[in-house]
């Protein structure tokens, strides 16, 4: 397993966990009311930064492979998914406002069905 395609997973899981507590500890928090701590702060930074680098050593991988197939081409559609998700919802601020938890939960459910689809692309492909 070369490098690029261990720097991808550890992204990408990273990206899931740090999103997951994101969102489970913002609703927590909307439901208690209580401040935002660190973890927080931290968690939804993450998350934010970590997307990018995990679309770009995504499509690095997929450059190398000559043949992508229909798991590749699923796996790529999944992973821009979010992207798509963010641009739509950002003008509906008086949705966002509304259902806060809405925009986070469908991106954490995408960064999930990435993740499976990049196993499924990985098994079908050879590694």
């Amino acid at each position: 397993m070369n490098t690029l395609i261990k720097i991808h997973i550890v992204l990408a899981a990273s990206l899931i966990l740090f999103h997951g507590i994101f969102l489970f500890r913002g609703l927590w928090i909307r439901k208690t009311g209580r401040k935002p701590v660190f973890i927080d702060k931290i968690s939804k930074n993450i998350s934010q930064i970590f997307y990018p680098f995990v679309l770009l050593s995504g499509f690095l991988l997929i450059g190398k492979k000559d043949v992508i197939g229909a798991a590749g081409s699923i796996h790529i559609i999944t992973a821009l998914m979010p992207l798509a998700a963010i641009i739509f919802f950002t003008p509906l601020l008086k949705l966002k406002r509304k259902i806060p938890w809405l925009l986070p939960s469908i991106n954490l459910l995408l960064f999930v069905l990435a993740g499976i689809t990049g196993i499924i692309f990985a098994a079908s492909s050879g590694g």
